[in-house]
């Protein structure tokens, strides 16, 4: 009998945190897992295109937007998707995005196979996008707080499961130090004139930034840290308004008021060409250039050794104002690295408040200073954290558990009669 064939529909050609959350699970399913054949729909050029490559998934071209990168009309779109799949005939059919989701919901009625989606957003929707995601036969939330904020806005709970994104443990995991990550960035702590110059004064910290960190940690007294060592702070995902790297900036002159040769490294790409995203990554750097800490942000581009390159930092810090469930943070408690996150969406369901990272207030510079402040200058707490962070990952995080989750999720949905299609 042959195995069911699932069809994933992919929106943008992208490699970013849905995306690879998704091709974790089908690496995984594939490796340890008989039960279905796979088929994306998507974009037949970028980095996911060439990732669907590497894992000999076919791939089928197709994309809601034209040659001129103008979205095409909701009816041609819904036209096009429904005519391909039905060419295709899949088993089920699940989009890996709130957007797909929604799409898929409109044109479930004339398809004659079940339809799936992924919950990946915490964002407002209207009763419109609510009712077409509430057409497909279940749909798949990545944590508690984003299904229950869908819920909220009138998301059928009975058709909406949870299933949290997991990771490979075995790459992400704690690596020792070799200094490889200062070397490329020209910040070799041999090297003395490196790093010990600035061509700009550091200016002085707001009044709301003039603390000394207050130490609130269970157990010995701190391990204070060298304040003239360098260390690498670095946030990690799209630059956008919804990942708040504005306030990281906001923060630094107090950070490196205390500690003098902290460096700050972005890491990911601005995706958005709307002249507010523009306007955002502007502002970080102006940021650094107003407080005279230029020489201090690295701006690092994608980067495909993630696993590796966590190895490497001091602190991973995520001030985002909005976060359904973020897979950094998976990546950066698996590789034990001590995390200063905001407490938005589902991130308190990856991040136990000094158990396991800090969490602290969004839209607020001073709490986020605060909470770095205190894990650069005690090493033994910062080190606690990160260790009960990788056993946490070891206990709840795996990918081997989230494909078996998902896995079943499919396996419950094909087990139900799809109703007729309506070809009227």
């Amino acid at each position: 009998m042959p195995r069911p064939r699932i069809a994933i529909i992919f929106e943008f050609s992208t490699l970013n945190g849905g995306e690879r959350s998704m091709l974790s699970v089908l690496d995984e399913l594939c490796q340890g897992d008989s039960r279905f054949d796979w088929i994306a729909i998507g974009p037949p050029l970028g980095r996911l295109a060439q990732a669907l490559h590497d894992r000999s998934i076919p791939l089928v071209a197709w994309s809601p937007w034209d040659k001129l990168g103008h979205r095409m009309s909701a009816s041609d779109v819904e036209t096009s998707l429904s005519t391909l799949i039905t060419a295709l005939n899949p088993d089920l059919v699940h989009a890996n995005s709130l957007s797909m989701g929604r799409l898929l919901g409109r044109i479930a009625n004339v398809l004659t196979m079940p339809t799936t989606g992924h919950l990946r957003d915490i964002i407002k929707l209207s009763r419109a996008a609510i009712a077409d995601l509430n057409r497909n036969q279940r749909m798949v939330a990545v944590s508690q707080a984003t299904r229950q904020f869908h819920v909220d806005q009138g998301l059928d709970p009975t058709r909406t499961t949870v299933i949290q994104n997991g990771l490979d443990l075995n790459r992400f995991q704690p690596r020792p130090r070799t200094g490889w990550l200062k070397s490329e960035l020209g910040l070799n702590p041999s090297d003395s004139h490196l790093i010990s110059t600035s061509s700009e004064p550091v200016n002085e910290p707001t009044i709301e930034q003039r603390f000394e960190p207050s130490f609130e940690f269970a157990g010995n007294s701190p391990n204070t840290s060298d304040r003239t060592a360098v260390k690498l702070i670095a946030c990690i995902g799209q630059i956008g308004l919804r990942k708040g790297q504005d306030v990281l900036a906001a923060a630094a002159p107090a950070i490196v008021a205390q500690f003098p040769q902290t460096h700050f490294l972005l890491i990911g790409e601005r995706t958005s060409q709307k002249e507010e995203s523009v306007l955002f990554e502007r502002k970080i750097q102006q940021e650094f250039d107003q407080a005279g800490l230029a020489n201090r942000l690295h701006w690092c581009g994608n980067r495909e050794d993630v696993c590796e390159l966590l190895g490497e930092i001091d602190l991973l810090v995520h001030p985002a104002n909005q976060e359904p469930f973020g897979r950094v943070l998976l990546e950066a408690s698996a590789a034990g690295i001590p995390i200063v996150a905001t407490d938005v969406g589902g991130t308190a369901e990856i991040v136990i408040d000094r158990v396991t990272g800090r969490l602290v207030p969004p839209r607020n510079p001073a709490a986020i200073a605060e909470a770095i402040l205190q894990l650069l200058a005690d090493a033994n707490a910062a080190q606690r954290l990160g260790d009960q962070a990788r056993d946490r990952a070891l206990n709840h995080f795996s990918i081997a558990i989230a494909a078996q989750h998902l896995g079943n999720f499919w396996q419950e949905v094909l087990a139900v009669p799809t109703p007729t299609p309506d070809l009227a």
